[in-house]
């Protein structure tokens, strides 16, 4: 399925959804990133400042020279199988060291794909990154948005985006398919539809403004829905004569009663 367009029209979320909901396989470029994916999960990225072989260089975990021969033996050898991977069953890295490299790669184009107003995007289906860049490792796309907003440092051009204060959420049903944080299952259970984002700030003596970023990623992986605030379900606030009565007293009641009895 050819999907190209603008991220003026699609926003990296739905873009993220679409092809996690279509398991489609192929190269999304975008901007200047080139990301994979298969059957709808990301398998790695190409980004044009950043490799992950350079950074076991970096790191330290392999030399120059160690790390070039190898790449030439995995290329002679033809190997299927994507090179972290290959070096993982070589005993050469760890799978701890794959994880962060992997993270590394897929993280650091969302946090910038978030900060461009719009781009172009093309997924170039049935291609493939090749194996060279790959660690073997896949993510959920949603999963990769939200990781991706936790290291979001400038909110700047998000901030037209972000739910109103006095509007309240309300949660999408069942249990939350994604890791969250804590911070993120406690706005989570308050998506009751009962409190607007300003009371909830209010309650947690926290600014406002980091509520909102907490129920925009919510919003982006589609695990709660804005409501406006005439459409808050308010609890009634109790009159003078329905002031809950507590077990103290009706205990001090009852005993008063059994005393007055013949």
């Amino acid at each position: 399925m050819q999907i190209q367009g603008h991220l003026a029209e699609f926003s990296l979320a739905e873009l993220y959804s679409l092809l996690r909901q279509g398991k489609q396989t192929g190269v999304l470029a975008l901007a200047n990133y080139q990301i994979g994916f298969w059957e709808g999960q990301i398998v790695g990225a190409s980004l044009p400042e950043w490799d992950w072989r350079r950074a076991v260089v970096t790191q330290g975990w392999l030399r120059p020279e160690t790390l070039e021969r190898l790449s030439h033996l995995y290329q002679r050898q033809e190997m299927k199988q994507p090179f972290g991977r290959w070096l993982v069953e070589q005993g050469l890295l760890q799978r701890s060291q794959i994880r962060w490299l992997f993270s590394q790669q897929v993280l650091r184009p969302v946090c910038r794909l978030f900060a461009l107003p719009d781009a172009p995007f093309q997924l170039r289906p049935q291609t493939q990154l090749s194996h060279l860049l790959l660690t073997g490792l896949r993510a959920e796309p949603l999963e990769v948005i939200l990781a991706g907003l936790r290291l979001l440092k400038d909110w700047q051009h998000l901030l037209d985006k972000l739910p109103d204060p006095d509007s309240g959420l309300k949660s999408c049903g069942g249990q939350p398919g994604y890791h969250l944080n804590r911070w993120e299952w406690r706005l989570w259970e308050y998506s009751n539809g009962q409190m607007s984002l300003g009371e909830i700030a209010e309650k947690w003596q926290v600014p406002v403004l980091e509520v909102q970023k907490l129920a925009f990623r919510l919003l982006t992986v589609g695990l709660v829905v804005e409501l406006p605030y005439i459409h808050l379900q308010r609890k009634p606030e109790l009159s003078a004569s329905q002031t809950p009565v507590t077990e103290g007293f009706l205990d001090q009641l009852l005993g008063f009663l059994q005393g007055s009895l013949p």
